[in-house]
């Protein structure tokens, strides 16, 4: 093949059989830019353009700058263009992230239209942005006087990293990476900023950042999908690269050298006075460089064995050793750097345990190495590896992103992008080197773990004082500046304020606005996708069947409905399902089920859902009923699948509920990923606990992921392990029959009848019971009532909010237009107000056709009490910003989240979903039609209509002392909690 176009020259032309796909590699000729195009006929099209960023400090200057190249560009000269394409476009996905090494700006859509628009904003943001001043004063930092006269910090990402090193987690995670790095080597220090070191940075080496680093010549185009390849090629020359010329960019990420002493270093993370929280202690080492396709693999393959499952040697281990909790969520291989860090360590560790804990590593790491590595645990590893790669999913983005994630590891780096994208070229590779060699692995273990030592041990401790003592240094260090600012100062502090205020309250011109492009509501289509679905029955259960391409996988849902089960003992089920899906079989020990799992299953594990049917949405509140099931689901190639669904079944008939210790590991794993998800994710909490007053559905889904949940896991602290297994045998004995069961198998036409076939002979033979059995459990629990306003005091530097009030049901138009009113609010006003304004790094609504509610949330918000109380004003002046053509942009907008193609796992998981909750095909498309026949008057008597009805609703606050003391001065009614955290 030639090069279709003449201002690139054809690097490389490989075939990607594993992805039913060709990867070609073109350089630019004129600026060196090169472009990775991935052939395929997949219609959702992506593309990312790349960057190599590594940082020189830990201002998070490359982070801002990926903020800030959204705000407006030459050709796009409005505030936020990227938000506007949010309002305005059919993508399936959008966003920008910043990594260690690089940023990386993704878009992806399935009309190409919309497609070649995203790829002109996205470009001409990245190379010819705006940069003003005021958008680093936004994103960056700026000092302002609070209302109270005393001079505060703003800006989004220091706001967005103060919540960041709240984590215990998040620091974990960076200080296991930045401790391998000498001083000085670009991965030694935090990309996303340290929030003491971000209002270091100044506008200069701000907009010098990105003069050095976002040229053609530091950039590398991402292209996947099955639009015409000349046709991008050209578009890109014409409207990006063919206007620069060639330049040097030292951007290089050098290797770091080996060292061989070990070390430690340990960090600390804020804990409330009196709170639990738990200590890691990870070990941490630098291993092979990323660019080796073969090698890298060996090192998925090695961790795998290591720690690719509870039954793998060093988990087992780990978690058996008495030395923590549970495994650190750290655990395993990081290949986002160039070169690949590998880690191992304990949850719920005791600080001074250090030594114990690395000697344990090294010691089965000795062990393993000396006996060698069992065929079983190589075959699991193996297979895990090889249906990883198999199975078409979309991860957190389209599934052109995870073919983009895998190439630029290498090519990031100088390696072709095939070096780590293909599969099955450096799987036939190392499978012949282990032929050659079957001590191959062990080799390379011996050489990059055990005899490395370039490790480093890092311990993450909680300090009950530190958020206190950084709130009086900044507050000292603030006041200090503020006593210091001559009477000039002070008014040119106030002059920059009035003008960033005034730029974020000012409207982008009609002149401006019209340069973006757009596409009307006349664009969208009327039909919606309906998902071919046959209705059988297995075994004399009722099943769902869903023919479809699944590249040889087949997908398997077996739902059990919890009607018998009391609303109190839903507290158990997150702990039993978690049980349920890692134990062990009363004649074979967990480690045992987990590798034999891993040898014949893709994953197995259990979802816990609520929801009110549309069938009876439309009723008042408390005359709905509520379905509730929980739904095991099992992946399994189609010719491992016998042995997996048997596998599958036993656990859920008969899981070993006298293994005390591994209920006891279970449950440590459990408290410790609910405590720690509490401060990144504080506002999916929030929202549980205020839809929960509002809806009896929601009210179940709290008590799996609310407050009510984390309250449960704490007490249970204080119980004997077998009364806990004791109340779980009950638990599952009160769900698992028959009686009400639901099957939704997915596979290949071809496979289907045969999979029928084999899920009928191993329900036959499981014993499964006709009915559930209903009997108490020893350990009682009580659930907290719900309060329409509720406070929780959390060490955090920035809080999170929520409310919920009544709306508009499923299957009425109203529905339609509060959705369409909840996305003009999320990417108008909420934006403009909490995130650019106020400084939050984000901010919410939406609504819930099915439980008929409306919902409000913010997230790592420095002013969170402030953010309850503008969104009703923003309900109230919806009028004086809303006009006919931003109408038309929310429907797009909205109707677009219905357009994104479904992937096999997808498309078979929501069907059935449809099914559970009776959201029939004619109520989507009338839903459908609802939307596309809305107007500006409808938006705004949905907006008056909630507005009337904020008052009886729900508000939720998750925040420091200072702001629940805000809230219960806003709401003298509210119940406010100490969570021991």
């Amino acid at each position: 093949m030639t090069s279709p176009h003449s201002a690139y020259e054809l690097v490389s032309d490989t075939e990607l059989p594993e992805y039913r796909a060709r990867g070609i590699l073109f350089r630019h000729r004129k600026t060196g830019c090169e472009v990775y195009r991935v052939v395929t006929e997949d219609r959702e099209n992506v593309f990312a353009f790349t960057f190599r960023t590594g940082p020189s400090d830990e201002t998070g200057v490359a982070h801002i700058i990926e903020h800030s190249v959204l705000c407006g560009s030459e050709r796009y000269p409005v505030k936020e263009p990227f938000l506007a394409m949010i309002r305005r476009s059919l993508a399936t996905f959008m966003n920008a992230f910043t990594y260690p090494d690089k940023t990386v700006y993704p878009a992806a859509s399935a009309v190409e239209a919309d497609y070649f628009n995203l790829l002109d904003i996205y470009g001409d943001a990245v190379f010819h942005p705006r940069l003003s001043e005021d958008t680093f004063l936004q994103e960056a930092h700026h000092l302002e006087f609070a209302e109270d006269g005393r001079l505060d910090v703003r800006g989004v990402v220091y706001n967005e990293m103060r919540g960041d090193y709240s984590s215990g987690e998040s620091l974990a995670g960076t200080a296991c990476s930045t401790s391998l790095f000498s001083p000085g080597h670009p991965y030694s220090f935090d990309s996303g900023g340290n929030p003491e070191h971000i209002p270091s940075l100044d506008y200069a080496a701000f907009r010098k950042f990105w003069e050095e680093h976002y040229h053609p010549s530091n950039c590398r185009i991402f292209l996947y999908g099955d639009i015409d390849t000349e046709r991008q090629l050209e578009h890109l020359d014409r409207r990006f690269l063919g206007a620069f010329e060639a330049r040097p960019v030292h951007s290089e990420i050098p290797l770091e050298p080996r060292t061989s002493t070990p070390s430690r270093i340990e960090v600390p993370y804020p804990l409330a006075e009196g709170g639990e929280a738990a200590t890691s202690i990870i070990v941490n080492w630098l291993t092979i460089p990323v660019t080796d396709g073969v090698e890298s693999l060996a090192m998925e393959v090695l961790s795998e064995i290591l720690l690719g499952h509870d039954g793998s040697a060093l988990a087992k281990e780990l978690r058996d050793s008495g030395l923590g909790e549970d495994l650190s969520p750290q655990c395993g291989i990081d290949t986002g750097f160039r070169q690949i860090l590998f880690s191992a360590g304990l949850r719920g560790a005791t600080r001074g345990d250090e030594g114990r804990i690395e000697n344990l590593i090294l010691d089965t790491l000795r062990r393993q190495i000396e006996t060698g590595f069992s065929p079983e645990s190589l075959d699991a590893a193996f297979h895990s590896i090889a249906f990883s790669n198999r199975e078409i999913r979309r991860g957190s983005g389209a599934y052109g992103l995870r073919l983009y994630n895998r190439s630029i590891r290498g090519w990031l780096h100088g390696a072709p992008p095939e070096a780590t994208l293909s599969f099955e070229t450096p799987f036939t590779e190392l499978k012949s080197r282990l032929a050659t060699n079957p001590r191959y692995l062990e080799e390379l273990a011996a050489r990059e773990l055990l005899g490395n030592g370039h490790r480093r041990t890092v311990t993450v401790y909680p300090d009950p004082g530190l958020l206190e003592r950084r709130r009086e240094a900044r507050d000292s260090e603030l006041a200090a500046k503020a006593a210091a600012l001559s009477p000039e100062e002070r008014e040119r502090l106030r002059v920059l304020g009035e003008r960033l205020a005034a730029g974020q309250a000012a409207r982008d011109s009609p002149e401006a606005i019209a340069t973006l492009p757009r596409l009307a509501v006349s664009d969208l289509p009327h039909s919606i996708e309906i998902i071919p679905r046959m209705n059988t029955e297995i075994d004399g259960i009722r099943a769902s069947l869903h023919p479809q391409f699944t590249n040889g996988i087949v997908y398997l849902d077996l739902a059990f409905p919890l009607d018998l089960l009391p609303r109190r003992h839903f507290l158990w089920l997150p702990l039993l399902t978690r049980f349920i899906s890692g134990a062990g079989l009363p004649n074979q020990p967990y480690h045992k089920v987990a590798e034999a799992l891993a040898r014949n299953a893709g994953a197995f594990s259990a979802m816990l859902e609520s929801s009110t049917p549309a069938t009876e949405a439309q009723k008042p509140a408390g005359e709905r009923t509520t379905r509730s099931f929980v739904i095991f689901r099992l992946k399994a190639l189609v010719e491992k699948f016998p042995t997996a669904v048997r596998l599958a079944l036993s656990l859920i008939r008969g899981a070993d509920y006298g293994d005390i210790g591994r209920i006891g590991d279970l449950y440590a794993e459990l408290r410790n990923d609910v405590v720690s998800a509490l401060i990144p994710a504080g506002h999916s909490f929030a929202q549980a606990r205020a839809g929960a007053f509002m809806s009896d559905a929601l009210a179940a889904e709290e008590l799996w992921r609310g407050p009510s949940q984390l309250r449960f896991l704490l007490d249970l602290k204080n119980r004997r392990t077998e009364e806990i297994a004791a109340s779980l045998r009950a638990a599952a004995a009160a769900i698992v029959g028959r009686r009400g069961a639901r099957i939704n198998l997915s596979a290949e036409s071809g496979d289907l009848e045969g999979v029928v076939r084999e899920l009928g002979l191993a329900l036959e033979a499981s014993g499964l019971p006709g009915e559930a059995e209903v009997q108490a459990l020893p350990i009682e629990t009580e659930t907290v009532p719900q309060e329409r306003f509720e406070a929780y005091s959390l060490s955090a530097q920035v809080g999170f909010t929520a409310t919920a009030s009544r709306a508009s049901a499923l299957g009425s138009a109203g529905y339609a237009h509060e959705t369409v009113l909840a996305h003009l609010l999320t990417t108008g006003a909420l934006w403009e107000e909490i995130r650019m304004r106020q400084g939050a790094y984000g901010a919410s609504c939406s609504a819930d056709g099915l439980e008929a509610l409306f919902s409000f949330s913010s997230y790592r918000d420095p002013r969170p009490v402030e953010s309850l109380g503008y969104f009703p004003q923003a309900l109230a002046q919806l009028h004086k910003r809303l006009g006919p053509e931003e109408t038309d942009e929310a429907i797009v907008g909205a109707v677009g989240r219905d357009l994104r193609p479904l992937l096999p796992e997808e498309r078979s998981i929501t069907d059935f979903r449809r099914e559970l909750y009776d959201i029939s095909d004619d109520l989507r498309a009338a839903k459908r039609e609802d939307l596309l026949s809305t107007r500006r008057e409808d938006v705004l008597r949905a907006a008056e209509s909630l507005a009337s009805r904020i008052e009886a609703g729900s508000e939720v606050l998750f925040s420091r002392a200072e702001d629940v003391e805000a809230f219960k001065a806003r709401r003298p009614s509210a119940s406010v909690y100490k969570l021991p955290l």
